[in-house]
């Protein structure tokens, strides 16, 4: 985070207030090698990709095999299911900043 302050790539420096911008889906700093909305294009899409439904199930039964715990399995399905959520809120709530 230093080397994006010293490089001012930081989108967002007003301290404690902009805290609730830094929510796992919205772009807080100006990459490198692509444009802010780029960036965003890709982790959008690369959320909705781990979160999707079917990637859920398949994690699920991964961890049932790797485990050979039912427990495990539905712990991971949970996990999966509420960060699907936390992130679907997220980007809504992203979406709703930008315009």
């Amino acid at each position: 985070m230093e080397r994006l302050a010293e490089e001012g790539r930081l989108l967002y420096t007003d301290f404690p207030a902009d805290w609730d911008r830094y929510d796992m889906v919205e772009i807080t700093y100006q990459p490198a090698l692509m444009t802010t909305e780029e960036f965003r294009g890709l982790m959008t899409e690369a959320a909705r990709t781990v979160y999707a439904v079917p990637s859920i199930l398949r994690r699920a039964r991964k961890t049932a095999r790797f485990t050979g715990s039912t427990y495990m399995a539905v712990e991971a399905l949970a996990t999966n299911l509420g960060y699907r959520k936390v992130v679907g809120k997220a980007l809504e709530r992203a979406a709703s900043r930008q315009g």
